[in-house]
């Protein structure tokens, strides 16, 4: 009897032996890690780029007027180390990748081109600048007068609207 209890014993010290009896319970881990954006400095948040005046005659001439530099200044991008800026604003029907401008001039519109003279299509070009990390960033940039294809151009005053957007790849 003696073996059999303890043949019982060691059966259910093997059965139970395995056997772990435990709660499972889930941990969620979540988060966001950013990256800090730059700064925009400017001495007006709505930055105006004044073209001199310029003759009709020189516009039918040339077909544009003379560029005119303008920059955006960033600050404070010690994270990034490069910035993709797209312009976005109402685009010409006659002159694709051009600014519409209203007012009681007519026959033009207004296009933007790198410091390198590259021309930039308005809502579809990204550009991309490498920037060094330092505490300001002047991206330069131009604009002029474009004469439109098969209109008259009518003189008088003029303005248009364009948006950038900055990203940080």
């Amino acid at each position: 009897m003696k073996k059999t209890l303890m043949g019982l014993g060691a059966f259910s010290a093997l059965l139970l032996g395995n056997t772990v009896i435990a709660d499972e319970i889930r941990l969620n881990f979540s988060g966001n890690l950013i990256v800090p954006t730059c700064e925009l400095t400017v001495d007006n948040p709505e930055q105006t780029v004044k073209f001199d005046d310029y003759s009709k005659k020189d516009l039918m001439l040339t077909g544009k007027s003379a560029a005119m530099p303008f920059y955006i200044t960033v600050k404070t991008c010690a994270s990034a180390s490069k910035i993709n800026i797209i312009f976005k604003g109402q685009e010409e029907a006659l002159a694709s990748g051009a600014l519409a401008i209203s007012g009681a001039a007519s026959g033009i519109a207004i296009s933007l081109e790198t410091s390198a003279d590259e021309p930039i299509k308005l809502n579809s070009d990204t550009l991309s600048f490498n920037i060094s990390g330092g505490t300001q960033e002047r991206l330069p940039f131009k604009a002029y007068v474009l004469r439109l294809p098969n209109r008259t151009i009518e003189a008088g005053s003029f303005s248009a609207v364009a948006n950038f957007e900055l990203s940080y790849p």
